[in-house]
């Protein structure tokens, strides 16, 4: 059992994606598509280790016929590579990315 995903799980919501992001590397962060009609969803990123300084999450989103797409693009400009993870807000986080 991963006690910190649970606790993640139970802070954040259900986890969307995750990816490790490399020492000066870039990675791409799927979220998901969506309905146009579809508010976007509130999000919120973790880092491990806890590097958030090191790492840039630019938010994507990218319309289409009737949907749309959001990702990030994150970049690593650490010594260290980082595992970042994007969650589905609960209503309470106050810490969210921007929509």
């Amino acid at each position: 059992m991963n006690m910190t995903r649970d606790a993640d799980r139970y802070r954040h919501g259900e986890m969307i994606d995750q990816v490790t992001v490399q020492p000066r590397q870039a990675a791409r962060l799927e979220v998901g598509t969506y309905e146009s009609t579809m508010p976007p969803p509130r999000l919120c990123l973790t880092y491990e280790p806890d590097v958030e300084e090191n790492i840039t999450a630019a938010p994507i989103r990218r319309d289409g016929d009737g949907d749309y797409t959001l990702w990030y693009q994150l970049e690593n400009f650490g010594d260290v590579a980082c595992t970042v993870s994007v969650w589905e807000c609960n209503g309470d986080e106050e810490v969210c990315a921007p929509e």
